[in-house]
């Protein structure tokens, strides 16, 4: 099966593309026959975008694949899956993405040539003999054209949609169950000549162009060869992952379309799995394996040795910690927050990896003439410098409401309330920037909060105590902001006041801190 390591792999030996001053970066030129074919057949389709239409097709084909591989999933706090375990969720989302691909084979497909291929399975399953049916079914196993294999894919999706809605009507569903459907999907893709992306060709030289102009030029500027292969390389994969990004909605209306997200981030996982290690030690050996011969072949390499550590750093926050039990969450705000957390976390981590290596080559370049969305580093940081101190100061204050036994009840659950408010604001923008070793005692404190909502708030020993929570959690805040205060990019930046004090009065209104 193929992964992110047989892309790189297959890409370095292919010649390097983008040299030309109009080209885009693209896949390599030289595909094999069925690419050809394929790509002949998108043109003649009277589809609108029909390559993207088709790459995202054989995306989730893969990304659907990946995600019956269970060790692809967001964590469990219970540990690893087992036979106990009822995989309902992951059927069902199983079932609504398969169905998703019979909707875009759907696209593609056009009435004639639906209903052409519909009257000849007729014939085959109905009016001929055995032996007749033998013959056609060794002729379905060559697929002369796209249009063919496209058509068997679908007929084979339809068939596991019946068993993967048989297996929801069950009152449990084990993984025995859940791993012999993905056993016939993989089986059904693998036998498919035209759409299998499973099969190890690396970048795609009708679905993997990019024609960013300042990427281009980054390109072009390489002072060499193996340089602008590098760069290549890692722009045409990082652009893929954005586009992947992009395709997960966290703003989904209903708990099913959030779950939609898993297969796609199952896909980005097993890549990230392959990657990291190959961008370690494979990578700089191939391309490079004299070494760097220039400070700027020498920069990328940095460059791309950073990525490789943040890539391990980043895999570990979405899928063990933001996304922490996400198939055993039924909160549609809980699966949102998370799922918008870990989507701005790639998003912004893949943008400013691009601006990285381009400032390798090209170090005027700013993040923002690439992408308009773009966030720095110095603005991720200094942003949530921002909310930890009114963080620290919301706690400060309910510490002193909570250990002033003249405080009304009311006042207490004002100030509460502030903190809870604040708190939904934190986890939905600010979490994610937190390093991947405080999560859980981020999670911990919110968890200890939100079990304080039936709380009268009118006992003295009672609220001591819940002060003393209060003041464990701000001191540690208050460290947290110290080694923030220390990073590089933040030197010298003094703490926007103006701007703080105003975010406070948001949630504590009439609160003026010193």
């Amino acid at each position: 099966m193929s992964s992110a390591r047989d892309n790189a792999e297959e890409y370095l030996r292919a010649k390097s593309a983008a040299q030309s001053d109009v080209a885009p970066i693209s896949g390599p030129d030289e595909f094999d026959p069925i690419e050809q074919e394929k790509r002949a057949w998108l043109a003649s389709l009277a589809v609108d975008d029909a390559d993207e239409v088709v790459f995202q097709f054989e995306t989730l084909v893969k990304a659907l694949d990946r995600f019956f591989n269970v060790a692809n999933h967001p964590a469990r706090r219970g540990g690893p899956l087992s036979i106990e375990h009822d995989l309902r969720i992951e059927i069902l989302v199983a079932d609504r993405r398969m169905r998703s691909l019979l909707q875009l084979c759907h696209s593609v497909l056009n009435e004639a040539d639906t209903s052409a291929f519909t009257f000849r399975s007729y014939v085959e399953t109905y009016l001929l003999s055995d032996l007749d049916r033998d013959a056609l079914l060794s002729r379905h196993q060559v697929q002369n054209t796209p249009l063919e294999s496209l058509y068997l894919l679908q007929i084979g999706l339809r068939a596991l949609v019946q068993i993967s809605s048989a297996l929801l009507a069950a009152d449990h569903v084990s993984l025995n169950g859940f791993r012999a459907l993905g056993h016939q999907y993989t089986s059904l893709i693998i036998q498919n000549r035209y759409f299998n992306p499973l099969r190890s060709r690396g970048f795609s030289p009708i679905y993997d162009r990019v024609g960013h102009p300042i990427l281009q030029h980054a390109v072009r500027e390489a002072s060499s060869e193996r340089l602008r292969r590098g760069l290549s390389l890692l722009i045409l994969m990082l652009n893929r992952y954005l586009r992947i990004v992009s395709w997960i909605r966290p703003n989904a209306a209903t708990k099913e379309e959030l779950y939609d997200a898993l297969p796609l981030l199952a896909l980005l996982r097993s890549d990230f799995r392959t990657l990291a290690p190959y961008l370690e030690d494979g990578f700089p050996k191939r391309l490079f394996p004299q070494g760097p011969s220039n400070d700027i072949e020498a920069a990328f390499l940095a460059r791309v040795d950073g990525f490789a550590f943040q890539l391990g750093m980043e895999n570990r926050k979405v899928f063990e910690q933001l996304l922490l039990d996400f198939s055993q969450t039924s909160s549609i705000a809980a699966l949102r927050s998370g799922l918008e957390a870990a989507h701005g976390l790639l998003n912004a981590f893949f943008q400013q990896t691009i601006v990285g290596i381009v400032q390798s080559v090209l170090p005027d370049v700013q993040g923002k003439d690439i992408f308009e969305d773009f966030i720095s580093r110095f603005e991720q940081s200094k942003r949530l410098r921002e909310d930890l101190w009114v963080f620290h100061e919301i706690l400060r204050d309910l510490v002193a409401r909570f250990q002033d036994d003249k405080a009304s009840p009311a006042e207490r659950r004002q100030g509460y309330d502030g903190l809870l408010e604040f708190m939904t604001y934190f986890f939905d923008l600010s979490l994610k920037l937190v390093r991947a070793a405080d999560h859980e005692t981020f999670a911990n404190f919110f968890a200890s909060v939100h079990a304080l909502e039936r709380e009268t708030f009118d006992t003295p020993n009672r609220n001591r105590e819940i002060a003393r929570n209060f003041e464990h959690f701000r001191i540690f805040l208050e460290t947290t902001i110290g080694h923030i205060n220390q990073r590089v990019d933040l030197q010298g930046m003094a703490l926007d006041e103006p701007r703080t004090k105003a975010m406070l009065q948001k949630f504590l209104p009439g609160l003026d801190p010193t």
